[in-house]
């Protein structure tokens, strides 16, 4: 968490000097475990005035923002094992048939 002060602080850092970027905050998103699939981080060119309700916020949507993301990817493991399920019964129902 950098309130402010962002390029003096990473003077060599080239992305943060294009943007102006003066404040940065950063939580992690996590999955109902607890365990860190990620993080979310908002800069701005202007100094973080309130930063407990900054943090706050951030956490409010990274706690939504990490429950989607795993919300997702297990929707997309269920899909796979759906399909790794589904092609030996056709295979199975295509050799009975003939």
């Amino acid at each position: 968490m950098h309130p402010h002060g962002v390029r003096a602080a990473f003077p060599d850092d080239q992305m943060l000097q294009d943007l102006q970027v003066e404040s940065y905050l950063g939580v992690r998103l996590c999955c109902p475990e607890g365990d860190r699939i990620g993080w979310l981080a908002v800069m701005d060119r202007e100094e973080i005035e309130n930063v407990y309700l900054a943090e706050a916020m951030l956490r409010l949507f990274a706690d939504r923002a990490g429950a989607e993301i795993y919300r997702h990817q297990a929707v997309a493991d269920l899909r796979r094992r759906k399909r790794r399920t589904r092609a030996p019964c056709r295979w199975s129902g295509t050799l009975i048939a003939r």
